[in-house]
């Protein structure tokens, strides 16, 4: 799909000039400076801090969707505005981060998707109650549901970010939705979730039938993650109360703009995809 051409009935920032990259301007946004120099797409509008990408019509999208999908579960979410910059079209976000904060990545360090079940065990030590380490695992787990949700396929060390606070840590804004919703290039293709495919028995599909289960997956582990934590149980249900014709039709009317037959049978075609897992793993 070709950029999205916003409508004048919108509000849409005209973003002007980037913010520069150095050492003390990533200090200010409170970002390592490695990340701001790889990623410097910052702007200064309006005295906010803000992040544009620019993307074409299906991946802004697919940002919309997920941003409100999020919210679904009451997971905290950047707010994506629509924006243009050297004429072409986008979308901006708030810089969330404090600069009293202190943040942490979700890197091989934290969660090696690997070994997930240790790694529940693992940061326990961040709390310092069991208290607030059984509330953290409960809007975890709604995190990982999210992302199976999504077939979300991009965390990586930047995309996953945990903030620091008194009693432990946190789930930060979650804030990258490139790579979800995949359009499948052939008649098979694989479902990806970079948590999803470590903890779930992944089937592969011909387009909406399961053909053939993904032999690295250990069901055996699946279950024994579903003893150890019932809250992941209640999380991956909540996939099945999400209404993606809902959602599409908020970002229609936020977009001012309709969803073509074929787009609209995508994300359908997504949701049944994901719900169809959840239905066969008979967690009820």
């Amino acid at each position: 799909m070709s950029e999205i051409k916003f409508s004048e009935t919108i509000e849409v920032l005209n973003l002007k000039e980037r913010f520069p990259y150095s050492r003390n301007n990533a200090k200010l946004l409170n970002i390592d400076a490695f990340t701001m120099n790889l990623y410097d797409s910052w702007f200064f509008y309006e005295n906010n801090f803000y992040y544009f990408k620019k993307r074409k019509a299906q991946d802004l999208i697919n940002h919309l969707l997920a941003e409100r999908i999020a919210k679904e579960y009451e997971l905290p979410v950047i707010h994506f505005i629509p924006a243009v910059f050297n004429g072409h079209s986008g979308l901006a976000s708030l810089n969330f981060r404090q600069s009293s904060k202190v943040y942490i990545y979700g890197d091989n360090d934290l969660f090696p998707f690997e070994g997930i079940l240790a790694n529940l065990s693992f940061i326990e030590k961040f709390f310092k109650t069991p208290s607030f380490y059984q509330l953290f695992l409960k809007k975890f787990f709604d995190l990982i549901s999210f992302h199976i949700y999504l077939g979300l396929g991009d965390i990586c060390s930047y995309n996953l970010l945990f903030e620091k606070e008194r009693e432990g840590i946190k789930i930060a804004p979650i804030y990258d939705f490139d790579g979800c919703f995949e359009t499948p290039l052939s008649p098979y293709y694989r479902y990806v979730s970079d948590f999803g495919r470590f903890i779930l028995p992944t089937p592969i599909f011909y387009k909406k039938k399961a053909i053939k289960t993904d032999e690295r997956n250990d069901l055996k582990n699946f279950e024994t993650l579903l003893q150890l934590y019932p809250d992941f149980r209640t999380s991956l249900l909540k996939i099945l109360d999400v209404s993606v014709e809902k959602i599409i039709e908020e970002v229609e009317k936020f977009l001012d703009f309709s969803f073509s037959d074929d787009l609209f049978e995508h994300y359908i075609e997504q949701d049944d995809i994901k719900k169809d897992i959840i239905r066969d793993l008979k967690l009820k």
